[in-house]
């Protein structure tokens, strides 16, 4: 009797334990909502841009590829990637074939993580953060894990990691950490909610949130972008900046498509400025 009674006693807490790793390391479901700022001034001086745009990310149904199950995370409402747990793993990409780990909740003080940027100005080295410490906080009546991370050079902070969440630092869910060589630039995550329960900040009181009026596909790009804007913003002058605040390019636009040639703009990060009829848009442009 007292065998039968230990194995479910086991079995239980097997339950119990598997149950909270799958629940606590990524969401099922939830909501994330990122705000990010860029400023840049000129060599006299003078504001360039200065501007805010929020983002949300969204984990929706599953979708099953090749008998596996995967989520589709949303951004604003788009298609962006499959996520899947593997332990305390949690992977991200755009198809099966090119998954990379975008959380690991196994990391320990010591252990390094390279974080994703693919056209880092300073080279991906300086995207290879060490754990300093780790500990459990309670957050929406779980015990998290959380991770902080050494500083990214420049930027003053380093990534921070809560089970469940995502990077705190960095706007919950962070697919591309190639901006942070420009100190001007914050992300930050400013909530979350998951099961219609907010779980972390708050986005209920004074937030404005501000749209782009304009898109710029693909990004990145190689050789040439295709801009898009609604018929109300033309016409438009379309100005290609550096992160120094230097302007490379410059066209005007009377069509609500227009393209844009910059193969002769090096790899990296660039702001596009689209100064229009209804207002101004800035876009940040990626360069392979």
């Amino acid at each position: 009797m007292k065998n039968y009674t230990l194995t479910a006693a086991l079995l239980v807490c097997f339950f119990m334990l598997s149950h909270l790793s799958a629940q606590t390391v990524f969401p099922d479901n939830g909501i994330w909502k990122q705000k990010y700022h860029s400023i840049a001034w000129g060599h006299g001086g003078e504001v360039l841009w200065d501007y805010t745009t929020y983002t949300n990310y969204e984990i929706q149904e599953d979708t099953i590829i090749n008998t596996v199950s995967y989520s589709k995370l949303l951004k604003n409402g788009v298609f962006s990637n499959l996520m899947i747990n593997e332990g305390l793993k949690v992977l991200c990409g755009t198809h099966p074939d090119s998954l990379r780990t975008l959380f690991d909740f196994g990391l320990n003080p010591g252990d390094s993580f390279q974080f994703y940027g693919p056209s880092y100005a300073y080279g991906n080295a300086d995207l290879k953060r060490i754990v300093l410490s780790t500990d459990s906080v309670m957050i929406g009546g779980e015990t998290r894990k959380r991770i902080q991370f050494s500083n990214f050079p420049s930027y003053g902070k380093g990534p921070l990691w809560i089970s469940g969440i995502g990077d705190i630092n960095f706007g919950g869910i962070e697919l591309d950490y190639s901006y942070v060589s420009w100190g001007n630039n914050t992300t930050s995550l400013l909530c979350f909610s998951s099961n219609g329960s907010n779980i972390y900040g708050n986005c209920t009181v004074g937030l404005k949130e501000i749209k782009h009026q304009a898109n710029v596909f693909p990004n990145p790009a190689i050789d040439f972008v295709t801009i898009a804007q609604s018929s109300d913003m033309l016409p438009a002058k379309i100005q290609v900046y550096s992160l120094g605040g230097t302007m490379l390019q410059e066209k005007y636009a009377d069509q609500e498509e227009t393209f844009l040639d910059v193969s002769g703009l090096g790899s990296g990060i660039y702001i596009l400025k689209i100064n229009g009829k209804k207002g101004i848009s800035h876009l940040k442009l990626t360069i392979r």
